[in-house]
């Protein structure tokens, strides 16, 4: 199968809803199918509020901090993140998924989480990756008892697992978490994929679910190969029409976000961008947040 493990990506800056954000990437290492053993299991996640499709599923990876231009951007999506507890003023008709990058933004976190607006918190980003997050399982069961759990418990917050990449160590790594962590309160599991098939990618999101048995976020995808950067997607507008057709039509998918809404793609196919570089949506754009 054609299939890309995926590396790249944004990391977090201070202050992100107030200054443009830069984001840092790194490539892949790996190309093997996704390992399928799970020993976890958890109960059924009844989502809170409709998960319908379209509109209602459609979301925004937003790195361009407080420019003014989300909401025309936005179209008919609900929500989005920044990769940070900082979300874009401007974007307060959207729904904010506040996002714990990684153990470093721990005090920033602490300090702002229960004033970001939100009442949706998602874990760490890419965990397993050495230039992402890069926290073992172990080490990350105590930063969520610190900074996570309390946030259901006395708030109410909805709780997004750790977003792996879409390499095979991804699953693993939330293999040994789950274990090590069964008191973990997780409402849904945050996952990331890019690669050039679609079939690939709805058995990716099928065993995520079958796996683990709660509804899925989908905070990064792709039509795009990381593996081999010279064999790249011929029709990326009808990769995103049947991947999107395809989630928005699963009651188990709350919510995706295409990975490309930024004017600089930075190493990655310009035909995955959703955003021109007067920060007007491009035409790929138009057809995800309208679809």
């Amino acid at each position: 199968m054609d299939r890309a493990a995926h590396k790249k990506r944004c990391s977090p800056n201070s202050s992100t809803s107030s200054s443009t954000s830069t984001s840092q990437w790194s490539q892949p290492t790996d190309d093997s199918t996704p390992t399928t053993t799970s020993t976890s299991a958890a109960a059924t996640y009844t989502p809170q509020g409709s998960s319908g499709g379209g509109g209602d599923k459609c979301g925004l990876g937003w790195p361009n901090g407080n420019d003014g231009t989300i909401m025309s951007c936005a179209g008919d999506c609900s929500w989005y993140h920044t990769w940070s507890v900082y979300p874009v003023s401007a974007g307060s008709q959207l729904q904010f998924a506040a996002y714990f990058w990684g153990p470093d933004m721990a005090d920033e976190w602490d300090a702002n989480i229960l004033n970001a607006g939100t009442n949706v918190a998602m874990f760490f980003n890419e965990p397993q990756e050495p230039g992402q997050s890069n926290v073992d399982p172990y080490t990350s069961v105590g930063y969520w008892r610190q900074h996570m759990q309390y946030l259901k418990d006395q708030y109410g917050y909805r709780l997004g697992s750790a977003a792996t990449s879409s390499n095979p160590n991804g699953i693993d790594w939330t293999n040994e978490f789950m274990q090590a962590c069964p008191d973990c309160t997780i409402d849904f599991m945050c996952l990331h994929w890019y690669g050039t098939t679609v079939s690939d990618f709805q058995t990716y999101v099928e065993l995520w679910y079958t796996t683990y048995n709660r509804n899925i976020w989908i905070s990064e995808f792709a039509c795009q190969n990381f593996v081999n950067l010279d064999q790249q997607c011929d029709d990326v507008p009808g990769f995103m029409s049947q991947a999107v057709a395809w989630l928005d039509s699963q009651d188990y998918v709350e919510h995706h976000a295409w990975f490309g809404m930024m004017r600089d793609m930075q190493g990655v196919n310009p035909a995955d961008g959703l955003m021109n570089q007067d920060g007007s949506l491009s035409a790929l754009g138009s057809q995800y947040v309208y679809s």
